[in-house]
């Protein structure tokens, strides 16, 4: 028994403690304090350790046993008498957790960069539909005497900086909102961004949009100006 709770319950060694169940009945064994202890890793869960050879061993709703020792040799008794009991040792369970969380990590992972690809090709594409439609404007300014290289950086800077513009605010209002929500949650915890693939992210991003719409505006500015009329 623990010595707090022995002390709380003024209980001594030699003690008689009388069970009941859940379903009050009382017909046990008492159990005899055989032991009273200050060693906390002996109770990790409960103030009380109960040896198997007790009657009241017998009805318990046992879900999980942790064995201290490296030997599994001394289990076979327990195994013997309840055959039904699982055994798996920590190394082994560690394992398997660690198994557990990376298919977990592979799984969000993967669902995320299907998300910020999706979004990206969707941002991307919806760019460059927004620019063909001013091509006729973009001509104009070609007759008006801006040259090819000049027409092409006005198409890649007007589409950088609208990502740019996007990818600031949507950052800003990520962490703030991502920040609340975990506040809400837990005011205990702490949130962890990872700022490296936030930035290999952007950087992937602004990547692809200069690539997108120097090809783009590349072909736009050489197209001939002879087919300026009415489109």
């Amino acid at each position: 028994m623990e010595e707090s709770f022995a002390e709380e319950h003024h209980i001594k060694v030699g003690d008689e403690l009388p069970i009941t169940d859940l379903y009050n009945y009382s017909g046990y064994d008492p159990l005899i304090v055989s032991a009273i202890s200050n060693e906390s890793s002996l109770f990790p869960f409960n103030s009380i350790v109960v040896d198997w050879s007790e009657e009241i061993a017998d009805v318990l709703n046992v879900s999980e046993i942790f064995v201290g020792t490296d030997d599994v040799d001394v289990l076979q008794p327990i195994i013997s008498k309840i055959p039904a009991l699982h055994f798996t040792t920590k190394t082994a369970e560690l394992k398997e957790d660690d198994q557990m969380f990376q298919q977990r990590y592979v799984l969000v992972i993967g669902t995320l960069i299907i998300l910020i690809a999706s979004a990206s090709f969707g941002i991307l594409q919806t760019l460059m539909n927004d620019i063909l439609t001013q091509q006729t404007s973009y001509r104009i300014t070609r007759l008006l005497g801006l040259t090819q290289n000049g027409m092409m950086s006005v198409i890649v800077w007007q589409a950088f900086i609208f990502v740019c513009y996007g990818v600031v605010f949507g950052l800003t209002f990520g962490i703030f909102f991502t920040k609340l929500l975990w506040f809400v949650i837990d005011p205990g915890s702490s949130t962890f961004i990872d700022s490296t693939a936030v930035l290999y992210t952007v950087g992937v991003l602004l990547v692809l949009t200069l690539i997108c719409f120097i090809l783009q505006g590349y072909k736009m500015s050489r197209h001939p100006l002879e087919n300026t009329e009415d489109s």
